[in-house]
């Protein structure tokens, strides 16, 4: 979001509502985080099979449940990291961002 806070700025200066600036920072959130759920879950399987197997000798086993709902948090936690920062910059005077006088 810092990176991109003149780019706010000069969109809610033209007259773009808190939503149209907040919706790609959202949707850019949402889908990294989704494009890092398979390998995530791929990688903990592997780490499971490798390392749990030949210490504990018998298979390691995740119930479904335990899966999605980790699926699900890791979602939660994008949504509220990529949105929270971006509705605070929107709401941002444009005026003063782009005088370099940030008010965070």
């Amino acid at each position: 979001i810092d990176e991109s806070l003149e780019e706010v700025a000069l969109k809610r200066a033209e007259g773009a509502s808190i939503s149209d600036v907040v919706l790609p920072i959202l949707l850019e959130g949402v889908l990294l985080s989704l494009a890092s759920m398979l390998p995530g879950i791929l990688l903990g399987k592997w780490i499971l099979e490798a390392g749990i197997s030949p210490v504990l000798g018998w298979d390691p086993w995740l119930p479904l449940p335990v899966i999605s709902g980790t699926c699900a948090a890791i979602l939660l936690t994008a949504l509220l990291g990529s949105v929270l920062p971006a509705i605070r910059v929107a709401r941002l005077e444009p005026a003063s961002v782009l005088g370099r006088r940030r008010d965070l």
